[in-house]
């Protein structure tokens, strides 16, 4: 089974809540051992339904449209509830003092990080950096959490990590021309883990620099693939169309 076969059946939220059948659980524990863009999404559903479990029901209201972000289609079973959760505790809107008339229309969503074990060959100073840069990026403070990424790429410069969160922080400090280095070098790299999410907030950057052009070489693969962004790339495609 791919991994598009996974999400678009609801498979990792089945899961998590015990639904699935035996055959259909081992299959998919099989396929997350092997794939980490899977293993990744399973963990991210399981903390945005834990979240959804400690957030009070009055805070719950009726689901609405996220900006450009859609709620990838491996969690939209949690629907209404899952949604405003998601808006309320992780969209941060991107706005600029000059937007031109592409970066005006961006919102985004920064991804959500599930603390564990930095993957690769590390040592305890880069552990220590990383650690303390992902702890300001929970906590939205986007600038000192690029800082201390920083650091941490000075004592590993190819971890994948630290890396593509670099990017982001520097995107949601309101920096898409630095965010578009480190997601161009991921890019470059083939980073399987990171490359749809890559290919996504580097045409957004774009986009937020008035480069529709660019944005669209990047949208374009990601409708071309099998990827979870295909109908939002999709749409954006034909937004950009409509504004020329």
């Amino acid at each position: 089974m791919k991994c598009k076969e996974f999400e678009t059946n609801d498979f990792f939220e089945k899961y998590l809540r015990g639904e699935l059948s035996d055959s259909d659980a081992a299959a998919l524990e099989a396929h997350c051992f092997e794939c980490d863009g899977c293993f990744r999404k399973l963990q991210d559903t399981e903390s945005i339904i834990d979240l959804i479990r400690r957030t009070p029901k009055e805070q719950l209201l009726p689901a609405r449209p996220i900006g450009i972000f859609r709620v990838p289609r491996f969690v939209s079973g949690l629907a209404g509830a899952m949604a405003v959760v998601i808006a309320a505790a992780l969209l941060v809107p991107l706005r600029w003092s000059n937007p031109d008339r592409y970066g005006s229309i961006v919102e985004l969503s920064a991804p959500v990080y599930i603390p564990g074990t930095v993957r690769g060959n590390t040592g305890n100073e880069f552990e220590k950096l990383f650690s303390a840069g992902m702890k300001f990026y929970q906590g939205g403070a986007y600038l000192q959490a690029a800082e201390k990424l920083k650091e941490a790429l000075h004592i590993l410069p190819e971890n994948p990590q630290a890396t593509y969160y670099l990017g982001i922080s520097w995107l949601f400090a309101g920096r898409p021309e630095t965010a578009l280095t480190y997601f161009e070098k991921m890019i470059s790299r083939n980073a399987v883990e990171y490359l749809e999410d890559c290919r996504w907030y580097a045409a957004m950057s774009f986009l937020l620099l008035g480069n529709a052009k660019k944005a669209e070489s990047y949208l374009q693969v990601l409708k071309d693939t099998d990827s979870r962004y295909s109908l939002s790339a999709a749409e954006w495609i034909d937004r950009i169309h409509e504004m020329e």
